[in-house]
């Protein structure tokens, strides 16, 4: 089961990564299941197993790229500097 669950975890990281490629490349009209279908070469109802719904791709999606700028942005914080200088560490590490 363990084997299953991995296998499982891995297609929903390939999916999404294919996602975000479409995205990165064509905007958020680009991100369709056909087209991460397509990218992967799985059917577009292959998909429906992993997500219900477009929505609910692009929710996850949207979740992983907010955990990404939590992380980037906490691992900018540091205790000895002055809150100016960390506003403005945090201010451009939200534009990076």
């Amino acid at each position: 089961m363990e084997s299953r669950d991995r296998r499982r975890a891995a297609t929903l990281t390939e999916i999404k990564a294919a996602a975000r490629r479409l995205l990165v490349s064509g905007g958020t009209s680009a991100v369709g299941l056909r087209a991460v279908a397509r990218e992967l070469g799985l059917t577009p109802p292959a998909l429906y197993r992993y997500f219900p719904s477009h929505e609910a791709l692009i929710s996850a999606l949207i979740a992983d790229l907010y955990d990404e700028l939590t992380t980037s942005l906490m691992s900018l914080q540091t205790g000895d500097i002055d809150l100016g200088n960390r506003l403005f560490l945090l201010a451009n590490g939200l534009r990076d």
